[in-house]
């Protein structure tokens, strides 16, 4: 997914975010650096249990993530 970030979107990311409002809400208000480094984070998951975890996180704002 193209987006105006300027970065790609994982597509397993994507749907997680699609799944969870409150952490598609909290991603999006997240300055550009700190999604990055989600995005990048998000590419290194290998599993989709990694992937909800990291999505599940981002709801619950644990600055952990970064």
């Amino acid at each position: 997914m193209d987006n105006n970030l300027g970065f790609k979107l994982p597509l397993s990311f994507q749907m997680a975010l699609a799944h969870n409002p409150k952490s598609m809400n909290a991603f999006l208000n997240m300055d550009i650096d700190k999604q990055d480094k989600i995005v990048s984070q998000a590419w290194k998951t290998e599993t989709k249990r990694e992937m909800q975890m990291l999505v599940d996180k981002l709801a619950d704002n644990q600055e952990g993530l970064i």
